[in-house]
């Protein structure tokens, strides 16, 4: 139905994947400089995103979390499901290059250590940043629960 009009918005706005800051500097254009935008001219300041969007951003990445938890952590299914569950959590939450830096607590964990996993958990500058949600972390990887 719009077509033509599709092609030429695209066309005119241009597409980032990222977030910038609009440079627009056009009479009458004022009102969208210095705003956050993405993709196609979707202004992020003015408008936020909508729950449906960010629900699929969600999901997207939840899956992407696991996909690399199971890609870089091959003995996690080896795990019951409560602990294999922190190690997503923890991608999701830091990304899987910061979670395959967690050595102690990887190891512990892989070697059925527990108690020990958790205590890694606890000493990590992680802990200490959200410690309420590193603790009920620890806490699962003690009691699988």
């Amino acid at each position: 139905m719009y077509e033509l009009l599709v092609h030429r918005l695209k066309t005119e706005e241009g597409y980032s994947s990222k977030l910038y800051r609009d440079t627009s500097d056009k009479v009458g254009f004022e009102g969208k400089k210095g705003k956050v935008t993405i993709g196609w001219g979707y202004n992020i300041d003015d408008r936020g995103l909508p729950e449906d969007i960010c629900e699929e951003l969600f999901i997207r990445t939840l899956n992407e979390s696991v996909r690399e938890v199971e890609k870089n952590i091959p003995w996690s299914e080896n795990l019951d499901a409560a602990r294999r569950e922190v190690l997503v959590e923890m991608a999701f939450n830091q990304g899987i290059t910061s979670l395959l830096t967690f050595k102690g607590t990887l190891g512990a964990l892989q070697r059925g250590q527990y108690a020990e996993a958790a205590g890694h958990l606890r000493d990590s500058l992680a802990y200490r940043q959200l410690p309420k949600r590193y603790e009920a972390l620890a806490q699962t990887l003690e009691k699988g629960v």
